[in-house]
């Protein structure tokens, strides 16, 4: 009689502890979904994109006024050198993209602005939510809001290396090919590599193969995607958008696909 109490407190904290976390969730994608409107409406009838850029990087909402939950988007690029990869892609109005690396969503939100209305845009980001890596999956509901009326975004809640997240691309794309690939996810040697060997084959002809963070970063960072660009470069028509090189970090390197 008394393991069978012990059990049944057991199960029942067990069923507490599911319906909190439901409640938490519910809770999460409701302010996550009303922040997405703000946004919208801030941002629906703006063209330029230090106008937009500027709007994404002061954003915040809160449910209520004294809450301390507070909806933001951290952009992690540096604001010149995004804003002139935005205007150099947004000339031929992309209808596939696909980003490794979505985490606090700014460069999805730009995509989605300047992609063809049509647009379908594939982001690949880690299940696991750790420090500038990743997302809530509760903020699903406001990156959708980001997209146009008939944009179409399919979230990958995966590891990019993995041979399922490639069939899951392949899958999405059918017998079309990338207009864009951005990879600023993994920034290992080893790691850039392979999403590189990856997904580049999805790429069309004279399609682009955009590298976050191609600057040289402190050793203690571990970020070797400078190493691996400055491998690969070469092979290919190039672009370097960099500024202020001496603050170890960022930069956005461009290869046109020529193959």
């Amino acid at each position: 009689m008394i393991n069978l109490f012990w059990r049944l407190q057991k199960r029942l904290k067990g069923r507490i502890l599911l319906d909190c976390v439901d409640s938490i969730n519910f809770y999460l994608r409701l302010i996550y979904f009303l922040a997405g409107l703000k946004l919208k409406k801030l941002s629906i009838n703006l063209r330029n994109i230090e106008d937009l850029y500027d709007i994404i990087d002061s954003f915040q909402y809160k449910l209520f006024k004294k809450s301390r939950y507070t909806v933001t988007v951290m952009m992690h690029q540096k604001k010149e050198e995004l804003i002139e990869f935005i205007e150099l892609i947004k000339k031929s109005k992309p209808k596939f993209i696909l980003e490794i690396g979505t985490s606090e969503g700014g460069t999805l939100f730009f995509f989605t602005k300047f992609a063809n209305p049509k647009a379908k845009i594939i982001t690949i980001d880690l299940p696991i939510i750790r420090s500038y890596a990743s997302y809530s999956p509760a903020k699903i509901p406001f990156f959708k809001l980001y997209r146009l009326k008939k944009q179409k975004i399919h979230f990958l809640r995966k590891d990019s290396h993995q041979t399922s997240t490639i069939k899951n691309v392949k899958k999405i794309l059918k017998n079309s090919k990338l207009d864009v690939l951005f990879i600023d996810g993994d920034h290992t040697y080893e790691g850039v590599k392979q999403d590189f060997e990856n997904f580049s084959p999805f790429v069309r002809r004279n399609g682009i193969i955009a590298f976050h963070d191609i600057v040289e970063h402190l050793p203690e960072s571990n970020c070797k995607v400078s190493q691996f660009w400055n491998d690969i470069k070469d092979n290919y028509e190039y672009k370097e958008l960099i500024t202020r090189n001496n603050e170890n970090w960022a930069g956005i390197g461009i290869i046109t696909k020529d193959k």
